[in-house]
């Protein structure tokens, strides 16, 4: 049987990170989470001239926007977690921004479906790798007492980057719908709604010089086993999750539903009110985006 215990020692020696340093650090990996949902939702937006220029039905978008992502978001989360067990974690939150933006981006060159259901894959496996390594930065800045605070100002991500998605990328689309095609570098003629991935990626990849204002925060309570070993095997990690399988299973549970919900929510109400009530985007992106932002639905 597989024995384990908190390491009291374990970042000791280092020191902990300044009220002021750790609440910085809380608000930039806020910014972060509420950029990684504007570039996984404004593809909401985009679901007419997609399906326009594409030639898909609505199944097949709807694939686009749940399936590629959500797959590969989940399929990766694991061992990305596992990584930011044992690597810096503020490096890997960068490399992971450079990452889906460099995939946003290269949304605007695909040229048929499968190739932007390869783009938001991408999309998928970089942004997988933001909340563990953001939950576990976090949890060694703040004590206790402080953790669920600071966890509450990075959760406002959430609604930061879905309001955002919807007011600015629906006042973007707007912007560029019916523009004629324009010619770049490398990517050739692009419809003008492709350059609206372009103008979100592209400023994504400034992120990870923003996340070099920040230090990795020393490890407290780690998990070490008795026979002194400095790492956790996957085998022990395992066992502690076994350990509390009923947290485990009720979170991931709860975390389902909230997903299918939220997802479905930011996947078809811009297309409800376009065919329904024959809003155009920007009316849509900002009635949504305000109500988001109000009302965090």
């Amino acid at each position: 049987m597989i024995e384990i215990h908190a390491d009291k020692k374990a970042g000791e020696g280092a020191a902990a990170p300044s009220p002021t340093a750790a609440w910085y650090a809380a608000i930039v990996l806020m910014f972060c989470y509420a950029l990684s949902y504007v570039d996984r939702q404004i593809l909401g937006l985009l679901v007419p001239q997609i399906k326009a220029d594409l030639g898909i039905s609505d199944t097949l978008m709807g694939l686009l926007q749940g399936f590629s992502f959500a797959l590969f978001y989940a399929a990766m989360g694991l061992p990305l977690g596992r990584i930011a067990d044992f690597t810096n974690r503020r490096n890997l939150i960068a490399i992971c921004i450079a990452l889906w933006s460099f995939f946003t981006a290269a949304c605007a060159a695909a040229r048929s479906y499968a190739t932007l259901f390869l783009a938001r894959m991408g999309v998928g496996i970089g942004e997988a790798g933001l909340h563990p390594a953001a939950f576990s930065m976090l949890s060694d800045s703040f004590s206790k007492e402080r953790l669920g605070l600071a966890l509450s100002v990075y959760y406002f991500g959430q609604l930061l980057g879905s309001s955002l998605a919807l007011i600015v990328g629906g006042t973007l689309v707007q912007m560029v719908a019916g523009k004629p095609d324009v010619t770049l570098p490398v990517a050739g003629a692009l419809a003008s709604w492709r350059l609206t991935f372009i103008i979100l990626g592209i400023p994504g990849l400034l992120f990870p010089l923003l996340l070099l204002t920040i230090r990795e925060p020393a490890r407290k309570g780690m998990l070490r086993t008795f026979s002194g070993g400095e790492k956790l095997s996957l085998r022990e990690t395992m066992a502690e999750l076994r350990k509390r399988w009923q947290s485990v299973v009720g979170i991931s549970v709860g975390f389902v539903f909230h997903a299918a919900c939220n997802y479905g929510f930011s996947a078809w109400v811009p297309t409800y009110f376009l065919r329904a009530h024959g809003w155009n985007i920007g009316e849509t992106g900002r009635a949504l985006g305000y109500l988001v932002v109000s009302f965090g639905c």
